[in-house]
């Protein structure tokens, strides 16, 4: 018999070099097994007749190989199979997979699942899934597909957790007791694991589904939850602040502008997690343009006058470099250093501030990842805050933490965050939102053309500049034979208004001269920029009020929203012009969706329906989601269940009756942190 631990290697069938090709795929043990899902289920129960398919439906067929031929297409190797089951005659075609010539030979019997088209008025399949039949016997049971890898077949993968379910001596455990479970009409584990690899009917497959969501989101929920609690209990002896009702009146009394019902209300929901005693963990996402850096300068304000240190870390010297320009007079009159400290520094510039940090002397420091040198020694840090933070890596943002324990945490984002991800990658943080944008500010309208109507969009920025109008114009590259690029459309605009008008903006450029283009449209000697995606943070000149996106179907819905919302500040028209070169009908409407659609929000929950949480938030680079078989878009009904359960156990610390005893191991376990008293 085996155990959960038992290595494959002990599995009839897999020696040394197939044990390696599991290790690939993430499989050591016979759980790892049983925890490789499907992907897909081929139905063998519906098979239909070849005369009987429809060009564009997915089908199931049983059908005998007739022929076989290889075409070569300049590099491409086309195999071309034809089957038939007596009724017709349909084509199964394969790129640059020899192989198949010699596994489908003529007389073979063969279970094929795919997607019929035509072309040329014959009927085929491209790269269809396909299962030779080895015996005549009954077929009509629904089939797993499994993610596999090379040197592993569907056939092998299906024996092999055959086997272990057939002599497996116990079971994982579910992790709920059993009145619970039945309570939420969920199966047992046993079941759930058969089911989901060799399902009776769709019943019994989607009760396992259901029981593997759950308990997947659960485990989730209990460890972002737990910890929640964890950072909420009382800090002793870390707070020597002094609450007067006159703070935010103070503060607002230093600014040029009132604050808004939003953003008082988010520095409301700051203090008053200082105000119980607990460490501030707090995300602050809000529109383009709401105004969320005069929470982050508040906080700042509030520890610098108690002569307490704070960081706020940008992705981009430009933006740190506007922070401190445009804060440093606000910290200055109340006598409050502060300093930049980015790359592009010159060293003696750098070593002075450096100095001055480690002295103490300075109280807020802006920068960007140099802020993580390693060298640097912050005496008194108690306030971290990462701007757009989700252009950081996970180990970045943590980096200043782990050097200052007793330091709050504030993350900003100009990316709405959808509910299904607030709960699961923001599922340990507290949320404050800013949906109010402040007075006379934001009017744009957008457009879509194709390219090939770009010379109408030259035409649009021509007379732009004609009028003394500011604006950008975005490409997805610097320079590149497969995509628009920016320094074509740099030579094309100065041709158009002029060399001395036009301002050229991306990475590779050292930092003056990224400040001298960015100085110069702020006075306005220039009035055009053509830049890469840098402009879309950090760049605030209410003055400016179009821009042209092009190549727009390379970006997600929310990032040009955020290059959307650099224009129209100052309450005047603003325009925004997507030039796209797909032809792809479903590219096009998620384009015309944007035209239509204000709300970030919105925005966020289409880019994250079509996109998926990676692109969405940057977490496919920075922080991917554990889950196996749980999809936080399609199945956000059981996540909330989850959540639900997974509160109601941890707030009124049941864990600790030993009915949920497995609850306490797996928080021992995984969630990696002390039982709470």
């Amino acid at each position: 018999m085996l155990s959960p631990e038992t290595s494959v290697k002990f599995i009839p069938g897999v020696g040394p070099q197939r044990a390696e090709c599991l290790l690939k795929m993430g499989i050591n043990t016979a759980e790892n097994l049983l925890f490789h899902f499907p992907r897909k289920y081929l139905d063998r129960r519906k098979v239909k007749k070849i005369s009987e398919v429809i060009p564009g439906e997915t089908v199931s067929l049983k059908a005998v190989v007739i022929a076989a031929e290889e075409k070569r297409l300049r590099n491409i190797s086309l195999i071309k199979i034809a089957v038939s089951d007596g009724t017709g005659v349909i084509y199964l075609v394969f790129f640059n997979q020899k192989y198949i010539l010699n596994t489908l030979k003529p007389e073979i019997k063969v279970f094929i699942y795919g997607k019929v088209e035509e072309y040329r008025e014959n009927l085929q399949i491209n790269n269809p899934l396909f299962e030779i039949i080895e015996k005549e016997r009954k077929l009509d049971y629904i089939l797993p597909v499994y993610p596999i890898t090379s040197g592993i077949t569907q056939s092998f993968i299906r024996r092999c957790i055959q086997y272990v379910l057939r002599n497996l001596s116990e079971f994982p455990t579910d992790i709920l007791p059993v009145e619970d479970r039945i309570r939420l009409k969920l199966s047992n584990m046993r079941h759930a694991l058969t089911n989901i690899h060799f399902p009776r009917n769709e019943i019994n497959l989607e009760k396992a589904r259901r029981h593997l969501i759950f308990d997947e989101f659960f485990k989730l929920q209990i460890g972002l939850i737990y910890k929640k609690i964890a950072q909420s209990a009382p800090v002793p002896d870390i707070l020597d602040m002094k609450f007067g009702t006159s703070l935010v009146q103070n503060f607002e009394n230093l600014l040029p502008f009132k604050l808004t019902k939003d953003q008082k209300n988010a520095i409301n929901d700051i203090l008053n997690d200082m105000k119980s005693g607990k460490m501030i963990n707090r995300l602050l996402q809000g529109e383009v343009g709401s105004g969320k850096t005069v929470v982050a300068i508040f906080l700042l304000w509030l520890f610098g006058k108690e002569s307490h240190q704070g960081v706020l870390m940008a992705p981009t010297e430009i933006l740190a470099e506007q922070h401190y320009l445009n804060w440093q007079p606000l910290f200055l009159s109340c006598g409050i250093e502060s300093t930049i400290l980015i790359g592009g520094l010159p060293e003696s510039m750098k070593k002075r501030a450096i100095e001055n940090i480690e002295a103490g002397k300075t109280k807020v420091i802006f920068g960007t990842q140099a802020l993580l040198n390693e060298k640097i020694v912050y005496p008194d840090l108690r306030v971290i805050i990462v701007d757009e933070q989700h252009k950081f890596g996970v180990e970045q943002r943590n980096l200043l933490q782990k050097r200052a324990e007793n330091a709050h945490y504030l993350a900003m984002s100009a990316t709405p965050i959808p509910r299904s991800i607030a709960l699961t990658i923001y599922g340990n943080v507290d949320l404050s939102t800013i949906g109010e944008i402040p007075k006379g500010k934001r009017n744009i309208v957008s457009y879509l053309f194709k390219n090939s109507e770009i010379s109408t969009v030259y035409e649009f920025v021509k007379k732009q500049v004609k009028e003394g109008k500011q604006g950008y114009f975005v490409a997805p590259a610097i320079e590149s034979n497969q995509h628009s690029s920016v320094l074509q459309h740099f030579e094309n605009i100065k041709n158009i208004v002029g060399d001395n008008l036009v301002g050229l903006l991306h990475g590779k450029l050292r930092t003056e001269e990224k400040n001298m283009v960015i100085e110069n449209f702020r006075k306005k000697q220039i009035l055009i920029i053509v830049s890469t995606t840098v402009i879309e943070v950090g760049i605030d000149i209410p003055e400016a009020n179009f821009i042209v996106i092009d190549e727009a179907e390379q970006f997600g819905l929310s990032q040009l929203h955020q290059m959307r919302g650099r224009v129209g500040r100052s309450g005047n028209l603003g325009y925004c012009l997507l030039v796209y070169h797909s032809d792809d009908n479903q590219i096009i409407n998620r384009l015309e969706s944007f035209l239509e659609i204000e709300d970030g929000l919105k925005l966020s929950e289409i880019d994250l329906s079509i996109r998926g949480p990676g692109d969405i938030l940057g977490v496919r680079q920075h922080g991917v989601l554990p889950l196996k078989i749980g999809n936080i878009i399609t199945d956000i009904k059981i996540l909330d269940e989850s959540r639900k359960e997974a509160e109601r156990i941890l707030k009124n610390q049941l864990y600790k009756n030993p009915k949920y005893e497995k609850i306490k191991q797996y928080i021992e376990k995984y969630v990696k942190l002390e039982i709470i008293d």
